[in-house]
């Protein structure tokens, strides 16, 4: 009897055909798989907001980490793509795989006090949560980053020292009764006001915590005229001749002045 041969798929045969998938499955079919295909490219950020952007195309959302709905790497959510708290800056594998653990067993988090409470206080920093708020993973529990990041000092506070509480046996009298849900209400309430932060302190957030512009684009207004605007997207340069004409669009993040010294003129 013949053995059947198995073949190997790499990460760069996985970019090569993610178009052709893109272009040849059918609506649900893509979005069952293609969460896998970002797996692949994960480590390559250039080619993964190409794809992030060939998903949108298709009407496929590529929705933000949220602490009741992501896995640690990306997982597909009913007709979208979810990204995995494990992008995130400043938040380990470890710390994804106990608030996994924590929600499985015990259910969804109810707000930014619940999740800190129910983790172990190794695994909640002023680090670690700082990087969960700014990429949005609380934005479907709470009403605002800003308001989250003005309260994060009180937040660990008083959730630790809850914590120490419960450790030591030590727990008030109001907290121990059967119904204290509107003594914990009061307990845990956020300062200040539920504004949030404009759309493009939001961009820079998520793109210094996942590397992505996720929930919206800088240049998401002009999306329209772009294709009228430029002859050649970035990513194609690289397959150009030399001195070939083109026109870009991009944004400028960063630059620096760099002084030459002609020689004189005879």
């Amino acid at each position: 009897m013949r053995k059947r041969r198995h073949s190997t798929v790499t990460k760069e045969k996985a970019t090569r055909y993610t178009k052709k998938l893109i272009n040849l499955l059918t609506w649900f079919y893509y979005v069952r798989r293609a969460y896998k295909i970002f797996l692949f490219i994960s480590d390559n950020k250039d080619q993964t907001q190409l794809y992030i952007e060939e998903a949108q195309k298709y009407g496929i959302k590529i929705l933000p980490p949220d602490v009741n709905k992501s896995y640690v790497e990306y997982s597909p959510d009913g007709n979208d793509i979810r990204f995995g708290m494990a992008a995130i800056k400043q938040v380990g594998v470890a710390v994804c795989e106990a608030i996994i653990k924590e929600r499985e067993e015990n259910g969804e988090f109810k707000n930014i006090f619940d999740f800190c409470k129910r983790l172990d206080p190794k695994y909640v920093n002023k680090k670690s949560l700082e990087g969960l708020i700014k990429s949005g993973a609380f934005s479907n529990i709470e009403k605002s980053r800003k308001q989250l990041m003005e309260n994060l000092e009180y937040i660990l506070s008083s959730t630790a020292r809850a914590s120490k509480e419960k450790a030591m046996g030590q727990v008030s009298l109001f907290a121990s009764l059967p119904e204290n849900n509107e003594f914990e209400a009061i307990q845990y309430q956020l300062g200040g006001s539920d504004e949030e932060y404009p759309d493009k302190y939001i961009q820079q957030f998520e793109k210094e915590f996942l590397g992505f512009y996720v929930t919206s684009h800088p240049l998401f207004s002009i999306r329209k005229n772009l294709p009228f605007l430029m002859t050649h997207k970035i990513s194609e340069l690289k397959n150009m001749k030399e001195e070939s004409p083109v026109t870009i669009c991009g944004l400028v993040l960063s630059y620096f002045c760099l002084a030459i010294s002609f020689p004189p003129i005879k």
